[in-house]
């Protein structure tokens, strides 16, 4: 099953969580695929925010892939828009 509406998943330090909500939207194979990314806050963050981005990683559908992936912690507001 796949659909045509693009999906946009954001991310953060929540790799489980990350991991949950990949795997439902695999299910529906989007065609335009969204993933925005906010840098860590400090060096204790690093890892989990790179666990995160590491889950998304495995797109196994066929579909364009946009990331949006900051090095920096720039916020909710400035690093979704």
């Amino acid at each position: 099953m796949s659909i045509n509406s693009p999906v946009v998943l954001i991310i953060y330090k929540r790799p489980e969580l990350t991991n949950l909500v990949f795997n439902r939207i695999s299910k529906v194979k989007p065609e335009k695929f969204f993933i925005i990314a906010d840098g860590p806050k400090g060096d204790n963050e690093e890892e989990d925010c790179l666990r995160a981005r590491k889950v998304v990683e495995n797109i196994d559908w066929d579909c364009e892939v946009k990331r949006n992936y900051s090095d920096i912690n720039l916020g909710d507001r400035k690093s979704v828009v």
